[in-house]
């Protein structure tokens, strides 16, 4: 998040190298900055929104990073500057207001945190925040048919009541001489199957399957290992050990990804730890995931909620995921005309609510909803 755009005048060379322009929804805006770094990093996630250089921009968004350029690094949005602070992430920060700062311009579209993928034509929004599995359950749904649409931003169009595309290149996380990095492959690479437009049909809510309360009780670890390749060896060595199971299996591209159970028992966990040693050459990453994410080793299940219920939700995850936005201050003084847009909104849907559990039961019960 950015703090208040600070007062002083910060004075500066305006010798930004890289130029770009991209649209998000409604917004189009223009990125100039002096760091490879940052202009990288946008144009392999975002390669898919950019515009031409000549097409006119709603907004201008500069970033300096280099003390030959200026006393200290910021990131000027129109009239308004930010310090940057942390000079090890500076590309990171600036990214990450950049995104921010871009969502909350959107008007033109409910921006909701999750994923979306079609089936025959007909849409479906899964609504969760981050380490709920949402993007795990959609890879599933498209290995069985359906069309992938949105990842990270899930835009509702104020005016059709359609599902926008929002096709951003994927991360993938990989271990280079010791330091994990992160690199952007394109959907079409991972995915077949690219949707279009079209209206939601279903809209799945994922709920956490562990209630607050149990969150600091929660005895057993989650941990991701992504590997070079499939290997037998592995596989069985995990088997072997005790109070670890595997709960979820995957590919992204050629590459194995395993979801791990692990108890938290320190003794155990030293045994994973050099079980983990003999296969440091073959695994790309490996990494505990957040506390109070979906454990996929029960049972799922489907129900179903009404439709101020998951208005409700809707209009949380809408708070959640950009409270400062244009759309949102244009209800400031209304919030339940905005309450009554997102029901008419979503009028024809249907709307559940879906309990973690076994990935493809998890998968095979959102199926359903097309064969019944």
């Amino acid at each position: 998040m950015l703090q208040e755009p600070i007062k002083e005048t910060i004075p500066y060379k305006n010798e930004a190298s890289f130029e770009e322009k991209y649209s998000f929804f409604d917004t189009k805006f223009k990125i100039t900055t002096d760091s490879m770094e940052l202009i990288d990093r946008f144009s392999q996630i975002y390669r898919r929104f950019r515009i031409p250089l000549e097409e006119k921009t709603d907004l201008c968004i500069s970033v300096i990073t280099s003390k030959y350029q200026a006393d200290t690094p910021f990131l000027a949005i129109g009239e308004e500057k930010y310090r940057l602070m942390d000079e090890e992430l500076i590309a990171e920060n600036a990214f990450m207001a950049i995104i921010e700062k871009i969502v909350n311009k959107v008007k033109s579209h409910y921006i909701f945190h999750g994923c979306a993928v079609s089936f025959n034509e007909k849409g479906i929004m899964i609504i969760a925040p981050s380490s709920y599995g949402k993007t795990s359950l959609a890879s599933k749904l498209v290995e069985k048919g359906f069309n992938f649409i949105a990842e990270e931003f899930v835009g509702l169009n104020r005016v059709t009541g359609m599902i926008d595309p929002f096709p951003r290149a994927l991360g993938i996380r990989t271990n280079n001489k010791g330091s994990f990095e992160k690199s952007f492959i394109d959907v079409a690479d991972i995915y077949d199957h690219i949707g279009k437009s079209c209206f939601p049909q279903y809209v799945i809510f994922l709920g956490n399957p562990l209630r607050a309360g149990e969150q600091k009780n929660y005895r057993r670890n989650l941990v991701e290992v992504i590997l070079k390749e499939p290997d037998k060896e592995f596989v069985s060595g995990l088997n072997k050990l005790k109070d670890v199971r595997i709960i979820s299996t995957a590919l992204l591209k050629e590459h194995p990804v395993f979801t791990l159970s692990i108890k938290r028992d320190k003794g155990l966990i030293n045994e994973f730890q050099l079980f983990s040693k003999r296969f440091k050459n073959l695994i790309l990453f490996m990494g505990k995931i957040p506390d109070g994410p979906p454990d996929f080793n029960g049972p799922a299940f489907l129900s179903p909620v009404t439709k101020s219920e998951a208005c409700g939700l809707l209009l949380e995850n809408l708070r959640n995921m950009n409270p400062q936005s244009h759309l949102l201050q244009d209800f400031k003084n209304k919030p339940s005309l905005l309450l009554f847009k997102l029901i008419e909104i979503i009028s024809e849907t249907e709307c559940y609510k879906l309990k973690q559990g076994n990935l493809d039961e998890m998968a095979e019960l959102v199926y359903s909803l097309f064969r019944n």
